[in-house]
């Protein structure tokens, strides 16, 4: 569950405008590709392609649960994504803001066939009407942070973090949720709080700590052909929930999801999943 955007990346000096993205389309077209029955939960934009709905469909995955809004969609712009820290340029703008708020995706009535919900960057609002319909059926649910949400609600979202399964986030939110903490100390301090973590570090692999602050473990990160990250973090949260859902263990789920992140970022936005089949390689 997550939101649709249309995305511009500068990557080895030319920039690239309109490739699909979000955090919703990478997740799943991660989680489809280790193979689990994936239902997507978004609000398509009024200009989104519905060619590009339709491949997602002819994929195998369920759109049951994505509408069609009336607002355009949200359009992220990404600077020094090669190997270095992202900055997310669009986080400023009042725009992105308004089309969040516009396109945010309602949680599902029922969640009852769900073994696991990715609740990828929404409002905190909705990631609570989730965590409440999933209780009731039994679903887990992994959250992704977000370092937008975070500083705009972090309150409201490290509140969340006790009734989470597994707490995805980078540096950026658990800087953003706890400042004045180093990474290592502050991903500690959420599975304290009672999930387990998944710490993303990009090329550093990342931090994996089990629930409430037990084992942890350094995972180093995959050996790949680095083209651009977008979406890399994304595609690693909704791979590890397809192997939260086939029944693997925690650690062996996170060292699966990390190849999945590793995949994404040997193509330009969702190529490297051969999405959209027309997407050059």
């Amino acid at each position: 569950m997550g939101y649709f955007s249309f995305d511009r990346i500068e990557a080895a000096g030319r920039a690239h405008d309109d490739v699909p993205g979000g955090a919703a389309l990478y997740a799943a077209l991660a989680a489809r590709a280790e193979g689990a029955a994936v239902t997507l939960s978004a609000v398509a934009g009024s200009d989104w392609p519905q060619a590009w709905l339709d491949a997602l469909a002819a994929r195998g995955i369920d759109m049951s649960a994505v509408a069609r809004g009336g607002a355009p969609t949200r359009r992220a712009r990404f600077a020094g994504v090669e190997d270095g820290p992202r900055v997310n340029v669009h986080h400023d703008e009042s725009e992105w803001w308004a089309r969040t708020a516009a396109l945010a995706p309602e949680a599902p009535a029922d969640l009852a066939p769900a073994d696991v919900v990715a609740a990828m960057p929404v409002p905190t609002r909705i990631v609570d009407a989730v965590l409440v319909r999933a209780r009731a059926c039994g679903a887990r649910v992994t959250m992704d942070g977000s370092a937008a949400f975070a500083r705009a609600d972090g309150g409201a979202l490290r509140a969340l973090v006790p009734r989470v399964e597994v707490f995805c986030a980078g540096p950026e939110e658990t800087r953003a949720l706890f400042p004045g903490l180093d990474d290592d100390a502050a991903a500690l301090a959420i599975a304290r709080l009672g999930p387990a973590v998944l710490h993303k570090r990009g090329s550093k692999g990342a931090l994996a700590i089990a629930t409430g602050g037990g084992e942890a473990r350094a995972l180093p990160a995959p050996r790949a052909d680095v083209r651009e990250t977008t979406g890399a973090g994304d595609a690693t949260t909704g791979a590890l929930a397809a192997g939260l859902a086939a029944g693997l263990p925690f650690f062996a789920a996170a060292e699966r999801a990390l190849a999945a992140g590793a995949r994404c970022v040997t193509g330009i936005g969702p190529a490297a999943f051969d999405f959209p089949p027309e997407t050059p390689r």
